[in-house]
């Protein structure tokens, strides 16, 4: 039934669902694991288990699929897995609005790494386009605050939009013709054994262990429910990666997702101030407003017809 949906329905839900994710990783981050966001990864990954089982429980035929194509998606997987070390190290140190919209750079490095595997063609309007959304981005990251630029923020969020163009690549290289259940259990096989095997080296073992005793075992519930937005959200994307007629549709859908982003740090700033900051100069959210316009705009150019 979900599979027969609109393209456009899965690929607006997959933002949505992205944000709700994006705050629920910034708020266990900053409350449970302040100095070591890699153990968070490995904790979160290893939370799949749950969803795992409930997936191979509702359709069992999950496990009927050749060994190699298997290999192949848990391979697409690993990528997005490694994307979530820059991505989680840079949450923690900076607002999600000021995230969120850097990683809008995925659907110019999906084109670019069509063009250097595939050949795809690359004219130079694609190139003006990457540049408004890389000046968009580059305004809603700049910290109006402090005056100044914040570098590591910046450099991991590229490398993490690097990781994710590579596995939105592979996903609709791959995706076509499996039902969407079946490419998010494999996606999320890999998850869970990289929480397993970074949870066996005694550093990250040790902080999760300090950091489920200090929540009195909450962080396990927030993991998972961390975890069922990310579901929700692969599984919109899948769905609309499998449908939509290029890769770029579905990007140009999440173009929404600053947007997004912004509205909601503006209400949980409000309503949980202890745990999220509030813009503290209407500049910023102006400059930001501005710089999330520019890379809608820039998406626009990049994936018209």
């Amino acid at each position: 039934m979900i599979s027969e949906l609109p393209w456009f329905v899965p690929a607006l839900a997959a933002p949505l669902f992205w944000v709700g994710c994006n705050y629920v990783d910034q708020y266990i981050l900053r409350r449970y694991f302040p100095a070591r966001s890699q153990t968070y990864v490995y904790v979160s990954a290893l939370c799949s288990v749950f969803w795992l089982a409930a997936i191979a429980i509702a359709a069992p035929d999950v496990f009927d699929v050749a060994p190699a194509s298997a290999l192949s998606m848990m391979l697409v997987g690993a990528l997005y897995v490694a994307s979530l070390f820059p991505y989680s190290a840079a949450i923690r140190d900076k607002d999600i609005s000021a995230v969120i919209p850097v990683y809008q750079i995925i659907p110019f490095m999906t084109l670019l790494i069509g063009y250097l595997l595939f050949g795809d063609k690359v004219a130079s309007g694609d190139i003006l386009a990457g540049g408004i959304i890389v000046l968009g981005a580059v305004g809603c990251i700049w910290d109006y605050e402090m005056r100044a630029f914040p570098v590591r923020p910046f450099v991991l969020t590229m490398l993490g939009s690097m990781l994710v163009a590579g596995y939105m690549v592979g996903i609709h290289a791959l995706a076509q013709g499996w039902p969407w259940y079946k490419v998010l259990f494999w996606l999320l096989t890999t998850r869970m054994v990289f929480g397993v095997g970074g949870l066996a080296g005694a550093s990250n073992r040790q902080s999760a262990i300090r950091s489920f005793r200090a929540s009195g075992g909450r962080v396990i519930g927030l993991c998972v429910f961390e975890q069922g937005f990310s579901v929700a959200a692969q599984a919109s994307l899948v769905v609309a990666m499998a449908s939509a007629p290029s890769a770029f549709h579905v990007n140009l859908c999440s173009g929404l997702q600053p947007l997004f982003g912004l509205l909601g740090g503006i209400m949980l700033g409000h309503i949980l101030p202890r745990h999220f900051n509030k813009a503290k100069a209407d500049r910023t959210l102006a400059a930001r407003s501005i710089g999330i316009a520019c890379i809608f705009g820039g998406l626009f150019l990049l994936l018209r017809p």
